[in-house]
């Protein structure tokens, strides 16, 4: 069932994770099937906050406009991190266990089809400091339209290029390879940025609930990041899509526009 909340479907779609696509149980969910689901939720957690800074973009007041400019800039820092540590890690890894070279370019040759688009949208963010209260809406609007389609092409055909190493067998153990690089563990992440910015952007919801345990995070831990860590810039996660307990939430601001993209 479709989330009700327009930052689950606009302008962006979420991913289906394989399993539940391939309505699967935990039985008969092979680590290929599980790793390229726990890609998607990565995933989906970029696009929804992608939604959420698109939707809500051209509304903020010039009070929150510093606020949500830095929410705006840990979005670049999370794919930035995500896409980093595929291409250093997670991808080289999987060509090692595999032991065929380039059977991963194909993905970093996407990164690069939207690197610069990306790239455009931080140094936008960048440029207003100390002069917030200029930021246009609109214009990061349009930035995002330049890259976003791509992007979004790319975090859908990655979870099919994961699944396609099923032919290697016990060559390669994703799971084993997701679980090892930093990407995927949340203790290599900032804790006072990346981690309340992930968790206020996983709705436990998705998929009738399938995924409400993940990531792998102790219950004192989520407690300890909500409760207090995330207060640091607590300003900023108002703008997320969900709770810290991943519950989803309406946007803080929302209104009509008229056609941005171009």
């Amino acid at each position: 069932m479709e989330s009700q909340y327009e930052w689950a479907r606009n302008p962006f779609q979420m991913i289906a994770t394989p399993k539940y696509e391939r309505k699967l149980s935990d039985a008969d969910t092979d680590e290929y099937v599980e790793a390229a689901s726990f890609m998607a939720l990565f995933h989906n957690l970029l696009l929804r906050a992608l939604n959420t800074i698109y939707l809500q973009a051209p509304f903020v007041k010039d009070a929150d406009k510093k606020d949500f400019i830095g929410y705006a800039l840990c979005w670049y820092d999370a794919i930035n991190a995500h896409h980093t540590g595929e291409e250093k890690e997670f991808f080289p890894w999987i060509e090692e266990a595999a032991g065929e070279k380039g059977i991963m370019a194909a993905n970093i040759e996407q990164h690069n089809t939207f690197h610069d688009g990306v790239e455009e949208y931080a140094a936008y963010l960048r440029s207003l400091k100390g002069k917030e209260t200029t930021f246009s809406g609109a214009h990061l609007r349009s930035i995002v339209d330049s890259f976003g389609p791509t992007l979004h092409r790319h975090l859908s055909d990655e979870i099919t290029s994961l699944l396609a190493l099923s032919k290697y067998g016990d060559k390669v153990h994703l799971n084993k390879l997701w679980d090892k690089q930093s990407i995927g563990n949340f203790n290599f992440h900032s804790a006072v940025t990346r981690v309340p910015f992930y968790l206020t952007n996983l709705d436990r919801t998705f998929e009738g609930g399938m995924w409400k345990g993940f990531p792998d995070v102790p219950q004192i831990g989520k407690y300890v990041m909500g409760r207090w860590v995330s207060r640091l810039n607590s300003k900023y996660w108002k703008f997320a899509s969900c709770t810290w307990r991943g519950e989803p939430k309406e946007l803080y601001v929302s209104g009509k526009v008229e056609t941005v993209r171009k």
